[in-house]
């Protein structure tokens, strides 16, 4: 179906929601005409909410899984019966969409639009002051899933290594808003097969966020792991000279230095006069280990001395080391040092 995009219409329609209260906001617009919502929404906790498209509305459902503040995801297996517009203000999210059907457009800031088709993968950096708009066109049986995450959950929970992925989405996970990250990819065999299992929850209310949650890790691990980890022999460069080592060494030290992440791959490049490539490639052969690994092990080196040194909190030594919360940092300090900070602290004082 050939679609044609109204960015004007996108644009001036409805009010802008945040992802942060996604559940709340979204609900809210779909049943905004409806008289009795509690019929038209099955709720389970806090961390899952199954809303039931029914008319005149549209027909099917979507299911909103909480998995944290920052991670959220959406199955939806639905048609609405007229035009529906949902418009998102930027505040740092990335998204994984892999869509089975339905036509769609997006639409940023009301000027370029994407229009969207079945079998399809796409990836988007959402910066702060860039407002998304997606229009989804009636009568289109629509099923799709999508992944959202502010840009700490994917490097320090989830471990990506942003070294290995498009320079543009890698600056925007270390920090550097710009223009935002856009890109869609065929939907490959074996990820479909996990966005069709997604779509097929069970009946049992009690069991689908269970379910949910964990074929949507399964989703995610497979489609990173095809999509970004790239062979490491790839584009790597020839030898260092000697030139290109002392340059390697005054990256080390300015990271060492750099507790919050301050400098992101191509502003530390340029800062020590190598290109993007032979800095990522030169510090691993040179250290043994890549940047992202090594900024993460001296965040964590800093956070293990303050907790021994002196009597700041959790939340201002994870302040201090450039993590957003004190539990981020709780989990990490324990995966590395096998002890929570409470722990390595109380060791102290014995």
């Amino acid at each position: 179906m050939q679609l044609e995009p109204r960015s004007n219409a996108i644009a001036d329609s409805g009010p802008v929601v945040s992802r942060g209260n996604n559940f709340a906001a979204v609900r809210e617009q779909i049943l905004r005409e409806d008289s009795s919502p509690s019929e038209q929404i099955e709720v389970t906790g806090s961390d899952y909410i199954r809303l039931s498209l029914k008319p005149p509305i549209g027909r099917g459902y979507v299911d909103f899984i909480q998995f944290a503040p920052d991670f959220l995801a959406v199955v939806a297996d639905s048609e609405f019966s007229d035009e529906q517009i949902f418009s998102y203000k930027g505040e740092s999210w990335a998204k994984f969409n892999f869509r089975l059907s339905g036509a769609s457009v997006i639409s940023f800031d009301g000027r370029h639009s994407e229009e969207l088709g079945g079998r399809t993968s796409h990836v988007f950096a959402h910066p702060k002051g860039l407002t998304q708009c997606d229009l989804f066109v009636p009568g289109e049986a629509s099923r799709w899933v999508s992944i959202f995450f502010k840009r700490r959950r994917l490097t320090e929970n989830l471990g990506i290594d942003v070294e290995r992925l498009p320079r543009e989405f890698a600056d925007f996970l270390e920090g550097n808003e710009g223009a935002g990250y856009f890109k869609t990819t065929d939907l490959s065999y074996s990820t479909e097969i996990l966005v069709r299992e997604l779509l097929k929850p069970p009946e049992n209310l009690a069991l689908r966020p269970l379910f949910l949650k964990s074929r949507i890790y399964s989703l995610l691990y497979a489609y990173l792991n095809e999509t970004f980890c790239m062979d490491d022999c790839a584009d790597r460069p020839g030898s260092l000279s000697r030139r290109d080592i002392e340059k390697l060494e005054e990256s080390r030290s300015i990271l060492e230095e750099d507790m919050l992440n301050s400098l992101n791959m191509h502003s530390l490049a340029r800062k020590v006069g190598l290109n993007r490539n032979k800095l990522s490639y030169g510090f691993r052969d040179h250290f043994g280990i890549t940047i992202f690994k090594f900024c993460k092990q001296t965040r964590l080196r800093k956070a293990h001395e303050l907790l021994i040194n002196t009597s700041m909190s959790a939340v201002q030594i994870a302040d201090a080391v450039g993590y957003t919360h004190a539990s981020s940092l709780s989990v990490a300090v324990k995966a590395c040092f096998g002890r929570t900070p409470i722990q390595i602290r109380n060791e102290v004082r014995i």
